[in-house]
């Protein structure tokens, strides 16, 4: 059952977020197909329990994390669809943002990728994307920051991190 859900999300080029109940875990699906995983005090894909310092947190496995934006979507406990991004830059490091701005959150339009820099869809700005992962410090247009961990095999992201992308969704 679980891989004839996955496979008609992956099909049909869905975002979302997925219950798997083979495993326990919440799925995040990009529209490659490639997956992230909730490892929020439950199983991991081996069956093993997850390590209680990993309580409340999604991973992204660094493979999954390449020169390409995969976009995500997280429901959060509050209903709210919170979307982010995760991209590898020329710098050898994963950039993580919402896929909304500091200013232009209230059209949803969200971002787009050319080449090495991601591109506002409502103003236009474009960011490189070695810079995105930062907090604003000027203000203006600026990709969401959200906080991040990087381990030697994912990027890390609390949950209550993500919900508070809450107000630009």
């Amino acid at each position: 059952m679980r891989r004839i859900a996955l496979a008609l999300t992956i099909t049909i080029g869905l975002i979302g977020c997925s219950d798997d109940a083979a495993t326990g875990t919440d799925s995040f699906v990009a529209k490659d197909g490639s997956v992230a995983k909730d490892i929020a005090g439950k199983v991991d894909s081996k069956g093993q329990k997850a390590d209680s310092k990993a309580a409340n947190v999604f991973s992204i496995p660094l493979a999954n994390v390449t020169t390409t934006a995969k976009f995500y979507t997280h429901k959060t406990k509050t209903n709210v669809d919170v979307k982010f991004f995760a991209v590898m830059g020329s710098d050898g490091a994963p950039h993580v943002a919402f896929d909304a701005c500091d200013v232009c959150y209230k059209a949803k339009l969200g971002y787009k990728q050319l080449g090495t820099v991601m591109q506002c869809r409502n103003c236009g700005r474009k960011f490189p994307i070695n810079s995105i992962g930062t907090k604003n410090k000027g203000g203006g247009c600026w990709p969401g920051f959200v906080p991040k961990t990087v381990t030697k095999t994912s990027v890390q992201i609390l949950h209550k991190d993500i919900a508070t992308g809450a107000k630009y969704f």
